[in-house]
């Protein structure tokens, strides 16, 4: 019996087209298959020319971004094997030209499809572009290939949503896909939005929020780094191209039945970590909470969010600088609330499938491409992703922390001053209402007694 290739041997030789190659999992998966499969033939990516960027620039940012350190130092001529592609899944055929297509069709042999809208609020003329016929596009297309063995769709784990069990299979939809772009073709906005919750969208029922999201504070987080995602989408197309089959095989890439992390979990280990690693730029201390209580995440929405909004605004104005806390809390708001659904509910999901695929890996696979979600932990995962906000989201150096730690003391000291002078404030006026109360009582007391003494006296005798 012929012994399987390892993952790296598979994809030795080999051409590989990405979609969404410039999104957050897009970009990390070009990365590790780079630089785990160093002997990868070509890497095109599918690229749109954005704000004035042609694709050429678009790929030298991302190319150049952190995360490509480590294969800068490791393979300094990395660069010739990453090919753009101008392409766009919202047009037919991918909007790509006819060079090309041919220049794909000779010579890719595996696809990754992770090109989507991952906002769960998105409109659905969009989300239905994007997210069912970009991918109906995507299919089209690569039947033209003529080389092609293994054609990877990534998805959400909460694609079905509306199931508490969920298995690695593939669910008929509640509405038929066909009928679906259909609709969206001749319906106007405003009727979309009417029945978008009713085609099986995901809908809000809180209504807007803050930082503070309106969750469930056991339920479960189902986080997974992205690292574990790209390791299982890479084993995916090596256990598809050399295991042959009719079944459409899927698989799950999340935590929680697993290696169950809460959101409260989150909510303490987030807070400690951001303190402990605080940002350059921060103006409050951290302060992530869940609750399920509408009326305490009102009230802390009010004071927390949208009055020290207002007040700072204000300082701008008088300031002769343009307001800009009120829009921030806003965006910052309807960002949070797209995942008020997900936080308030917990699912399950099964791994039967991804256990089996790590069964299949050989011994070094398992460790160059490992996605098991027991390996993780939590806590230094936590802190890695603190880290990694400040470093790479916010583009600040690890080196500037001792400045933003002295800040950040700096702000509690203020808080707890401010704190201080509000339990004055609202003790005085306690105490003078008390007072009032007690003026009141007085005069009551001694009109009754006044009244009392006049009325006339009546003895009875026996």
């Amino acid at each position: 019996m012929t012994s399987l290739p390892t993952i790296p041997e598979f994809y030795n030789g080999r051409s590989v087209l990405i979609t969404g190659a410039t999104g957050f999992m897009g970009k990390a998966l070009v990365e590790k298959l780079l630089r785990s499969c160093p002997d990868l033939k070509t890497c095109y990516i599918l690229i749109r020319p954005k704000k004035g960027k042609d694709i050429e620039q678009r790929l030298e940012e991302l190319l150049n971004s952190k995360l490509f350190n480590k294969l800068r130092s490791d393979q300094p001529d990395f660069r010739h094997k990453v090919v753009p592609i101008t392409g766009d899944i919202l047009h037919s055929n991918l909007g790509i030209s006819q060079s090309d297509e041919k220049l794909l069709i000779e010579n890719t042999t595996i696809v990754f499809h992770s090109a989507a809208t991952v906002k769960f609020d998105e409109e659905m003329k969009l989300s239905v572009e994007m997210n069912v016929v970009g991918v109906q596009r995507v299919i089209e297309f690569c039947k033209k290939l003529k080389k092609v063995e293994a054609f990877v769709h990534v998805s959400t784990a909460y694609a079905n949503c509306d199931k508490k069990n969920v298995d690695e299979s593939i669910y008929e939809p509640p509405l038929h896909p066909r009928k679906l772009m259909d609709a969206v073709e001749w319906m106007d906005k405003d009727v979309l939005e009417t029945l978008t919750p009713k085609m099986g969208w995901v809908d809000n029922f809180n209504g807007p929020t803050g930082l503070l999201a309106a969750g469930d504070f056991d339920a479960t987080a189902d986080i997974i780094p992205v690292d574990l995602a790209c390791n299982l989408m890479i084993a995916a197309a090596w256990y598809r191209g050399t295991h042959k089959s009719n079944d459409i095989p899927v698989f799950h890439s999340t935590t929680g039945s697993i290696n169950r992390l809460t959101w409260g979990n989150v909510e303490r280990m987030s807070y400690e970590y951001f303190m402990k690693n605080p940002v350059n730029t921060v103006s409050r201390i951290p302060n992530p909470r869940f609750t399920k209580s509408a009326v305490w995440h009102d009230l802390n929405i009010l004071f927390d969010h949208l009055i020290p909004a207002y007040l700072m605004d204000f300082y701008m104005w008088i300031s002769g600088k343009r307001p800009i806390f009120v829009k921030i809390q806003d965006r910052l708001r309807k960002a949070v609330a797209s995942l008020d659904f997900f936080t308030s509910r917990e699912w399950n999901f099964s791994t039967t499938n991804m256990y089996m695929l790590l069964g299949k890996m050989s011994e070094e696979d398992r460790k160059v491409f490992n996605f098991d979600p027991k390996c993780i932990d939590w806590r230094s995962y936590m802190e890695y992703y603190c880290l990694g906000t400040k470093r790479f989201v916010l583009k600040e150096e690890i080196e500037e922390l001792p400045r933003a730690r002295k800040t950040l003391r700096r702000l509690q000291q203020l808080n707890y001053i401010v704190n201080i002078m509000i339990i004055i404030v609202v003790w005085r006026l306690l105490m003078n209402r008390v007072a009032v109360a007690k003026s009141l009582w007085n005069l009551v007391i001694r009109g009754a007694m006044k009244v009392f003494m006049k009325l006339p006296r009546v003895v009875k005798s026996a």
